[in-house]
């Protein structure tokens, strides 16, 4: 059976702004070979690793903690994880949902959870000696939760947008065509929504702990692990977004978690900008010099 994917990506690209965004942005293209998101990859499952990966979980949950109301999140978490076992994310996200219906007229369908092993055990591992990483940990068991109980509440909703992003990845593009670019505004304003709406749990969890951008930056100036330094400074990048304005965020979000989930979708945004001469590509160092006004159907709708 093919499986759709709906990811929930956590880990930055590499596009999020230190401040807000200016009027000018110097974005990288796109890659558009990137792994399609019903790429059979989605279907490996390595049993022995997801037992491991449990037991990891299992151990992370049994510390001392006061999640309070975020619990219910990590408990869809660590119940979905528990009945489907836990793949790894082929993307690299750090957490992630496969999905598909089994059979939509009696509404059984498939749902498991794809994380990046390394990372969150890396997060488990330091969770007992440092309260950041504890939090940090929590903050992304609490997104995945957050994306797990919108399935279930959504779950035609969630195929059908795989089913019509797929339409798109496959269709000839035209940037000029003006249906075609209010198809694409509003699938990508769409997959921004989903994204920001995980994200909101996740945040608000840090900042009832008492973290901020500054705190996050710093423990990343200090942290010698790749993974971990990822981690935390897409999250502080997050958190100094969100107190910027609706607009700022949403485009981190949708050229780093949108991106490489579809990245012919961002690159179909790139591209109507450019027609629409508010964006210029340069062959020379493939990028893309946009201007912010590009993205306001983020906020203001495709039309």
């Amino acid at each position: 059976m093919l499986f759709l994917t709906g990811l929930l990506a956590l880990v930055s690209a590499g596009h999020l702004f230190a401040q807000a965004p200016p009027d000018r942005l110097h974005i990288a293209a796109p890659s558009t070979t990137a792994q399609s998101t019903a790429s059979a990859a989605h279907l490996i499952f390595d049993a022995k690793r997801s037992t491991e990966f449990l037991t990891q979980l299992q151990s992370f949950l049994n510390l001392p903690d006061d999640t309070d109301s975020y619990a219910p999140l990590i408990e869809a978490f660590n119940e979905a994880a528990a009945k489907e076992g836990v793949a790894g994310a082929p993307s690299g996200d750090l957490v992630g949902l496969a999905y598909d219906w089994i059979e939509r007229n009696e509404w059984k369908y498939f749902v498991r959870l794809e994380v990046d092993f390394p990372a969150l055990e890396a997060l488990f591992e330091r969770a007992p000696h440092d309260p950041v990483y504890r939090d940090l940990a929590s903050s992304c068991l609490i997104y995945g939760g957050q994306g797990i109980l919108d399935f279930k509440r959504n779950v035609p909703d969630y195929i059908d947008r795989i089913h019509e992003r797929q339409e798109f990845e496959s269709a000839k593009f035209e940037p000029g065509n003006r249906k075609q670019a209010r198809w694409v505004y509003r699938i990508a304003a769409q997959e921004v929504d989903l994204q920001l709406s995980r994200y909101r749990e996740a945040l608000a969890f840090l900042e009832s702990r008492g973290l901020d951008a500054n705190k996050l930056q710093q423990k990343a100036e200090a942290e010698q692990r790749p993974e971990l330094k990822s981690i935390l400074l897409h999250y502080a990048e997050l958190l100094r977004l969100e107190g910027r304005g609706g607009l700022p965020l949403r485009i981190a979000i949708l050229l780093s978690d949108v991106e490489r989930e579809s990245p012919a979708l961002v690159m179909a945004v790139l591209r109507i900008g450019e027609k629409n001469k508010k964006a210029v590509f340069d062959k020379n160092t493939n990028t893309f010099e946009v201007d912010s006004a590009a993205f306001h159907f983020l906020v203001e709708g495709p039309d």
